[in-house]
């Protein structure tokens, strides 16, 4: 049987947003600022209560722990965490994961290995899951990638972006590891002005679910070329309308 399920990541000790993430607005803005876990973390639980109250099914993802001087709150954000491909996506029908490498800052570095065992901690029964070595490009996991019919008992389809902290590469490389027909793929340019005002991740400018797809008019170059190729995707895999 099919099910959707939310990864929700526990704020860990090292929440902290201390102006290390060049590019990064919020963390410039708060880098003199006194960090509080403890608040974050109760937060992060308040808000899996709400989403348990509204039906959503949950998978809960201990925190990271660092011993290292610099600190990251990136792993409680799962969509940073690895890029997860679901096993009606994939040739062989199991649910494949892949850790970002987070290579673009030296502090997200430093959690790439330790994301990598707990996944595979989690995720440990290989006759449902693989979970892969991290690719040997700049990736930064499920953010760049938009998922789309899954309101449909057929497989997705996908708009992958790059650019930022993304590459191209990185994408192709994941999502050929997994056993993700390119058929199925749009890929999109993130727009460099966007990158440039602080925008890295596609998630931070565009979303999307089932059949609808929200995004900024400047979130990517040749944009409405973009949307053509994935309306004609979609519609011919799903036989509806985008």
């Amino acid at each position: 049987m099919r099910r959707l399920v939310n990864l929700s990541g526990v704020v860990g000790p090292t929440h902290h947003y201390g102006g290390l993430a060049g590019g990064n607005r919020a963390s410039h803005c708060h880098q003199y600022e006194v960090s509080y876990p403890k608040k974050a973390a109760i937060q992060s639980l308040e808000r899996m209560a709400y989403l348990d109250q509204m039906g959503i099914r949950q998978l809960i993802i201990p925190p990271l722990m660092l011993d290292d001087a610099l600190f990251s709150a990136s792993a409680m954000w799962t969509a940073n965490a690895a890029t997860v491909s679901a096993s009606c996506d994939t040739k062989e029908g199991r649910v494949h994961l892949t850790p970002a490498n987070l290579i673009s800052n030296t502090h997200r570095q430093l959690e790439c290995s330790q994301m990598q065992l707990l996944l595979r901690q989690v995720f440990e029964d290989d006759r449902y899951f693989v979970v892969h070595d991290p690719v040997e490009a700049s990736d930064e996991g499920a953010a760049n990638h938009i998922v789309l019919g899954e309101h449909f008992s057929n497989a997705h389809i996908f708009l992958s972006v790059y650019g930022g902290r993304q590459s191209r590469s990185a994408i192709e490389k994941v999502l050929q590891c997994h056993g993700v027909s390119d058929r199925v793929v749009v890929l999109a340019e993130q727009y460099p002005i966007a990158i440039e005002s602080g925008v890295f991740h596609n998630d931070v400018i565009a979303v999307g679910t089932a059949g609808l797809v929200l995004v900024h008019e400047c979130a990517y170059v040749d944009q409405s070329e973009v949307f053509a190729s994935l309306a004609v995707l979609y519609e011919r895999q799903f036989g509806e309308p985008l």
